[in-house]
Parts: structure tokens; C-alpha cells; sequence
């Protein structure tokens, strides 16, 4: 096999290498580092103010409706995560109209932002988290973990596999 550069996410320019690992050839240029260093800390500062400090109070009084597209525009949720929780004209009138959510859409906004930042902490990897999150579990009788956590019965299933998978605990 003979070696192949490319670069890699960070810009860092990578060689494969015969046993299809990758060896750094060049390191990235100071504003590649700065412009993927700013875009991993937007997407970190959202799933951390998203599920972390989102109190009991923020989801009662209603979430910002547009922070609903942030959380999809960096790819913590998904346009169709969403609509199982609230249907897209809805978010749509109450983005246009500046509303908050009510309170049993804010709630299932956190709890699926909860859900994917505990599968990202679990994983280390968000795409390996949300590989996981989106396709049919054994553990979970087969169904889908982002679709279960739809409701907080299927989301507590969900943090209970991940939990396990955490600690080493065959599931």
C-alpha cells in the first residue's frame, strides 16, 4: 500500500501509513488550528450550556425557541430528533413569534441534548455516539435509543445502557 496524504479534521496534514494508520506529516497552520479549535469549542459550549445548565427553572419558564436551531445547526440534535418532541410549524410560529417553548417541549429538548451528551461522554467520539444513538439496539429490545428517549420512561433505559456501558458491565 503505498502512503497517501490527507488532511485530516483539524487540518493537520496526515500520511497513511502500510498499516492503515495515520502518521502527522505537517502540522496545521495557526489559523486552521484557531478555526477548528473555535468550531469544537462553539459545538462544546452548546451541549454544556444545553444539558448541564438547564435547571428545573429555565425548562418551567420555557426554552428560547431559537436556541432549538443552534442545537441542530451544530449537530447536538437532529431536525427529525426534534420533531418527536414538537411538530415544525409549531417551532417554526414560535421562532417568528419569539416565544419560549412551553414547558413539556422544553423538558424533551433537554432530555434528548441530556441523552447525547451522556452518549458523547460514554463514547469519546460524537460520531460514534451518535452511530449508537441512531440505530436499532440489542440491548434495548431492538428499538432506536434517540427514538426511546423521546419520552423520559425510554431516556432512563437509555442513560441505564450507557451507564453500563460505562462501567464495563456487558449489555
Amino acid at each position: 500500500m503505498a502512503a497517501r496524504k490527507e488532511t485530516n479534521k483539524t487540518g493537520t496534514e496526515v500520511q497513511r501509513i502500510r498499516s492503515g494508520a495515520f502518521k502527522a506529516v505537517k502540522e496545521p497552520s495557526a489559523s486552521a488550528k484557531g478555526v477548528a479549535a473555535s468550531a469544537l469549542s462553539q459545538r462544546t459550549d452548546l451541549v454544556r450550556l444545553s444539558a448541564k445548565q438547564w435547571t428545573y427553572e429555565d425548562v418551567r419558564a420555557g426554552i428560547v425557541s431559537s436556541r432549538v436551531r443552534d442545537l441542530e445547526k451544530t449537530g447536538i440534535i437532529g431536525r427529525d430528533d426534534v420533531r418527536m418532541i414538537i411538530p415544525e410549524r409549531t417551532l417554526e410560529r414560535r421562532i417568528k413569534a419569539k416565544e419560549a417553548l412551553r414547558t413539556e417541549e422544553a423538558d424533551g429538548i433537554a432530555r434528548l441534548v441530556r441523552v447525547v451528551r451522556h452518549a458523547r461522554d460514554v463514547f469519546e467520539n460524537d460520531e460514534t455516539a451518535n452511530r449508537w444513538l441512531r440505530l436499532p439496539n440489542p440491548a434495548l429490545g431492538g428499538e432506536i435509543p434517540m427514538r426511546m428517549a423521546a419520552t423520559d420512561v425510554g431516556a432512563r433505559e437509555v442513560e441505564t445502557i450507557l451507564a453500563r456501558i460505562e462501567h464495563g458491565i456487558f449489555s
